[in-house]
């Protein structure tokens, strides 16, 4: 599958450490209340940095299914609802940093370690 330095370059800002206190994540499209319930995807929806939706992400593959899943997942942290956007409001970089663990590669990157996703 042919992925564009844009589209990487969205991975990368999804799967490393850098959110902080006050930093504004959209997830108005997710429809779930924790990551426990959130079904796999269906057009992929992207997310930059955790923030706005991308449009016409249609392909989904297992990195995409990971970084929305890490993205979801600050949910735990203790959120505001703003506008159905969640305000990140109890985290620190230590949080983040077990959250989101160096990049794996996309072979590495299977499903199966995300069983949530598929229940």
């Amino acid at each position: 599958m042919r992925i564009s330095a844009i589209t990487f370059g969205v991975f990368t800002a999804l799967i490393q450490p850098g959110l902080a206190t006050g930093d504004v994540v959209d997830c108005s499209h997710c429809g779930a209340k924790d990551a426990g319930k959130i079904p796999p995807p269906r057009g992929c929806p992207l997310c930059t940095g955790c923030g706005q939706l991308l449009k016409g992400g249609q392909s989904c593959n297992v990195e995409c299914i990971k970084a929305y899943y890490k993205c979801i997942r600050l949910n735990c942290l203790g959120i505001t609802v703003k506008n159905n956007k969640f305000v990140i409001t109890n985290c620190s970089h230590e949080n983040i940093h077990k959250m989101f663990p160096p990049r794996e590669s996309s072979s590495e990157a299977t499903s199966s370690r995300y069983p949530d996703l598929f229940h």
